[in-house]
């Protein structure tokens, strides 16, 4: 870079004995036009320097040696040394002291600060920093090998505003094993830095405050602690408020990489607080890692743990916009072949080994679902993924879970599952209940519900479509509402019986209606003595109800039926159909009977059958 014309001074007294340099002066001093510093060196004290060595003597060991000082440095200087760049920006004049605190001992310590002004900084078109102000102190210490370095203060800084803020102390001595200890802290504001345009486009929070403390040693092993404490964040993604965050790593290794670690987490939001803690053995290997320990928890709030994955959003990607171009002739579509779903080569867990006991106190969901005293046991090896004898409670309903998912690389679809779950006895009206406060349930009943499962496929995804099983749902007495939107009206409960097929002349419509009413309130809110469904899901993603039944003194209903659901539909929205048998007693079967839907057959239960079947969907 083109500094201007430039005056030279070079001041030097000494002599040179043997394989020893005296100097009793030293001064060389660059100025710019108009008599500007550039830059100079000075030394403060008579210096011995052995050639042999290079070991520097000075007589005051307490005072400095040499004083090295800079002017105002246009930051642009450095443009030719740095490809793709623009540099803006001035580094401020600052003085560095060198003093010889002991033999074989040499410190670099800075006057003051040493920091730039308005530095803007370019890398291949990109904007990294705009009108940033740095500052920072400097002690450091070099003897025998080792390094000591001690920043009180480094601050980045845009007008009023601090961005970043760290300190550091330790020391490292390189050889052929590495020795070193430290500990530091950092604190970010992350919305003063999301003025920095490029650095905002990376961030994944746009605001909130972070400050981050460490401490460590690395001699024969590694013995660590790191501590992030983050308030008032808000993802990127949405402007998705996150909480307050505390997360601590206790970590200590042998010189083997194998030793403890100890994570403690807390996250809190809205007055609501997640506690988890991760601590066991681990070992580290090139390419693995193995953990045998345990994870508990007081209480976890899903949703809140959930709001953190906004911050593994990809950042924007600026896209330019293409000159329009001549038109041409529309090309002839290729023909399309059926997606293939992508096969993972290599399991999730690849690289990760190990067993972890769980003891979750409460898993809350805010919509109202929550597990209590989940436990047992994550088992890893490098084919299968195991999860052993897990127990847990679903809003008060306990049940059980056994399931073993291997990983064969050689086959087309190399993921393998199969497992159980067991429910012993599930509230269902309590659960629609929570789901939907508005509505009564459509079933009450408390159900055991046994199933088991199976399937393959080629990443976890696609065990979404694959999956298939049976469960089998049993009932002790309870309360059917599902029938109650078909009973609202008579014109309702008409159009379910088929008594249109049945009516002739007024009299009788008016006696079959009537019917049909009394039938209605019969038909509300059945009490029943129980309940047992049937259901396997197949290849297809079908789910084909087998059988329902349902029992009471005057009711007995079966039935079947389907829920068609296409692979990678939503399932929620997927068709579903039954097919329903009516057989009765007492007033309802007199009833029944009265409006001429009874054929005089009964069922195996002794129950009259009603003559026409009906479907819901």
């Amino acid at each position: 870079a083109d500094a201007g014309p430039l005056a030279l001074a070079l001041n030097t007294q000494g002599r040179l004995a043997g394989r020893s340099l005296q100097l009793t002066a030293l001064k060389v001093q660059v100025d710019r036009e108009g008599g500007g510093v550039l830059a100079s060196v000075e030394a403060l004290q008579a210096l011995s320097l052995d050639l042999d060595s290079l070991a520097v003597q000075a007589p005051a060991v307490a005072m400095p040696v040499a004083r090295v000082r800079w002017g105002e440095l246009p930051l642009a200087w450095a443009q030719p040394y740095v490809a793709q760049s623009s540099f803006g920006g001035q580094l401020a004049a600052g003085v560095v002291e060198v003093t010889l605190p002991e033999a074989n001992a040499i410190r670099v310590r800075a006057e003051g600060k040493i920091s730039t002004r308005g530095a803007i900084v370019s890398l291949e078109g990109r904007e990294w920093l705009r009108a940033a102000d740095l500052a920072t102190d400097l002690d450091a210490t070099w003897k025998a090998g080792t390094l000591t370095a001690d920043v009180k203060q480094f601050e980045l800084r845009q007008g009023n505003a601090s961005l970043l803020a760290a300190a550091f102390t330790g020391e490292i001595t390189p050889g052929k094993t590495l020795r070193a200890t430290g500990r530091g802290s950092l604190s970010a504001d992350f919305a003063a830095l999301a003025t920095q345009p490029a650095i905002a486009a990376q961030l994944p929070v746009m605001r909130g405050t972070v400050k981050v403390t460490f401490e460590g040693a690395a001699t024969e092993g590694v013995q660590g602690k790191l501590s992030i404490a983050a308030q008032n964040l808000v993802a990127r993604q949405g402007a998705l408020p996150l909480g307050a965050m505390d997360l601590s790593v206790d970590a200590t290794l042998d010189a083997n990489n194998s030793g403890t670690v100890r994570v403690p987490l807390v996250v809190t939001k809205d007055g609501r607080r997640s506690d988890l803690m991760l601590e066991g053995k681990v070992g580290l290997k090139p390419g693995a890692v193995s953990f045998d320990g345990r994870m508990t928890s007081t209480q976890l709030v899903i949703d809140d743990l959930q709001a953190f994955s906004a911050l593994n959003a990809p950042p924007p990607v600026a896209i330019a916009t293409p000159p329009p171009a001549a038109p041409r002739p529309a090309p002839r579509p290729a023909p399309t072949a059926a997606p293939t779903a992508v096969r993972d080569t290599t399991p999730v867990w690849a690289g990760f080994s190990g067993r972890i006991d769980l003891d979750l106190k409460s898993v809350i969901q805010v919509a109202g679902t929550t597990l209590q005293n989940l436990r047992g046991t994550l088992a890893l090896r490098p084919d299968r993924l195991t999860i052993e004898n897990v127990s847990s409670q679903l809003n008060g309903n306990p049940f059980k879970i056994a399931s073993v998912l291997g990983f064969d690389a050689k086959l087309a679809r190399p993921y393998a599952l199969v497992g159980s779950v067991d429910v012993p006895g599930f509230d269902v009206g309590e659960f629609l209940r929570k789901a939907d406060p508005s509505t009564p349930p459509a079933v009450e009943t408390k159900v055991t519900v046994n199933s088991k499962f199976s399937g393959t496929a080629a990443n976890l995804g696609e065990f979404a479509d694959r999956l298939t099983g049976q469960f089998e749902f049993k009932g002790s007495k309870g309360i059917l509402r599902a029938l109650n939107k078909k009973a609202e009206t008579t014109s309702t409960v008409s159009g379910l019986l088929g008594l249109a097929a049945g009516l002739a002349g007024q009299q009788k419509i008016a006696d079959s209606l009537a019917s049909a009413s009394e039938m209605a309130s019969m038909l509300k809110d059945i009490p029943f003595d129980s309940i047992a469904i049937q259901v396997e899901r197949g290849a297809d993603a079908a789910v084909v109800v087998k059988s329902i039944e349902v029992l009471s003194p005057s009711v007995h209903l079966t039935g079947s039926g389907r829920i068609d659901h296409q692979p990678g539909a939503d399932f929620g929205t997927s068709p579903l159909t039954l097919d329903f048998q009516l057989a009765a007693k007492d007033q309802l079967a007199n009833a029944l009977n009265r409006a001429r839907q009874l054929d005089g057959k009964t069922d195996s239960q002794g129950y009259y059958l009603m003559a026409t079947p009906f479907t819901m969907r």
